[in-house]
């Protein structure tokens, strides 16, 4: 797009110093009182691209706000692999880390006269970097948990793996551990309710120190919510009954529990009970990275440490829990 004279840039100072060396000394080797004049200027995103030629010669220049790139998050989902204006990249991801809401973002810099990019473009680089970000989050639990196991193994007085059959008969040796865990809610109101949709439940290894699960919920889609509200202008809603069908829609949908932030801990606790023995497929996860907490702190505020004991129990079976005793020998 063309760029007008109005409004503010990201500039990348070493590019800006780069080219201000080059073109005076093109002005100077050049003689006569010769100038770089401006020609033309496109913008991509929070970049601009400018053209400058000599007016002694043929001479052009070019300047180029910030470089570009290409990344493999940003051209996941493209044939042709396009590279990306570097500013672009780093706000929609300075602003995920930060926990900042991209849509205030791009508010606070188009307030103060920044150039920015389309807003559904950002969506579109923010849901790609969203996604690497979380599949590098699994893979550093695993790593975690795969740390923890070791680790707990080299203590001195280690009791020794849970042994135990899976349901398809097959025999496990589980490391045990101990770890804490608690839970809490997005953000807390007046009379110490909670007014937020989303809660985490974390469990943290008191071997390594490092958290070896975490349990994300939500009870609100916007996604749901706009669907509802087309049903409901359409002139076509009689009952509240037929709502649920209504909430129908494409993409992700981000409500993946059916409890609020104050009532979410526990089945959070069974959850991350199960993700500690079993996949998403529901099979053993390797005796180097499943874990059977024989020993957990909380501050007992709910029952989430009880559903824990009881869920992992319940999929080891009972024969396992006579490996508890110290009299019973268990596989070191």
């Amino acid at each position: 797009r063309e760029v007008g004279g109005d409004g503010f840039c990201i500039t990348h100072i070493g590019s800006r110093r780069n080219f201000v060396r080059d073109a005076s000394a093109h002005t100077s080797a050049c003689g006569g009182g010769a100038e770089m004049v401006y020609c033309e200027s496109v913008g991509h995103g929070s970049s601009i691209w400018e053209k400058y030629q000599c007016s002694k010669c043929d001479y052009a220049a070019t300047y180029d706000t910030c470089s570009y790139v290409n990344t493999d998050t940003a051209s996941r989902g493209r044939i042709r692999s396009r590279k990306q204006p570097e500013t672009n990249i780093r706000i929609i991801k300075s602003a995920r880390e930060a926990g900042g809401n991209l849509s205030k973002a791009r508010e606070l810099f188009t307030g103060a006269g920044i150039v920015m990019p389309a807003y559904r473009n950002m969506l579109e680089q923010e849901s790609k970097i969203r996604e690497v970000i979380e599949s590098l989050s699994e893979e550093r639990l695993e790593q975690n948990r795969r740390e923890h196991c070791a680790a707990a193994r080299r203590v001195p007085d280690y009791h020794g793996d849970i042994v135990w059959r899976d349901s398809k008969g097959e025999l496990r040796s589980t490391c045990r551990g101990a770890a804490c865990m608690d839970g809490g809610g997005l953000t807390r109101a007046y009379n110490h309710r909670y007014k937020g949709n989303q809660a985490a439940f974390i469990v943290i290894s008191l071997v390594t120190n490092m958290p070896i699960g975490i349990v994300w919920t939500n009870n609100s889609c916007g996604k749901c919510i706009r669907a509802l509200y087309k049903y409901q202008r359409s002139g076509n809603a009689t009952s509240s009954a037929n709502y649920m069908q209504h909430m129908k829609h494409g993409g992700v949908c981000y409500r993946n529990s059916k409890c609020g932030p104050g009532t979410a801990e526990e089945p959070s606790a069974e959850q991350a009970a199960e993700e500690f023995l079993l996949n998403d497929a529901g099979e053993y996860r390797g005796d180097d990275t499943a874990i059977f907490l024989d020993e957990v702190v909380s501050d007992n505020d709910t029952r989430a440490p009880n559903k824990f004991i009881a869920k992992q129990a319940e999929i080891i079976g009972e024969n396992a829990w006579r490996r508890f005793s110290p009299l019973v020998t268990v596989s070191a």
